[in-house]
């Protein structure tokens, strides 16, 4: 996520006060702030901002992150 400022790994992400994951690391680069996390799906995604500790942040999809997908041998 891009944050405004350097926020400490393990402080709370939360939306409207709800806790909705983590923070685990924390990087400036180039003057710019960029955090990772755990996030519950069920929160939101891309565009989805955020309150980390007193920062905020704003949930960006991270390129080189994929899952596959196994098909359902349940449906045809």
């Amino acid at each position: 996520m891009h944050l405004t400022d350097l926020a400490s790994p393990g402080t709370i992400i939360t939306v409207q006060g709800e806790k909705i994951g983590v923070l685990t690391s924390c990087i400036e680069i180039n003057q710019q702030f960029y955090g990772l996390g755990y996030i519950r799906t069920k929160a939101g995604g891309r565009g989805l901002i955020v309150d980390v500790g007193d920062v905020e942040g704003k949930v960006v999809e991270v390129p080189y992150l994929t899952y596959p997908i196994e098909p359902d041998p349940a449906k045809p």
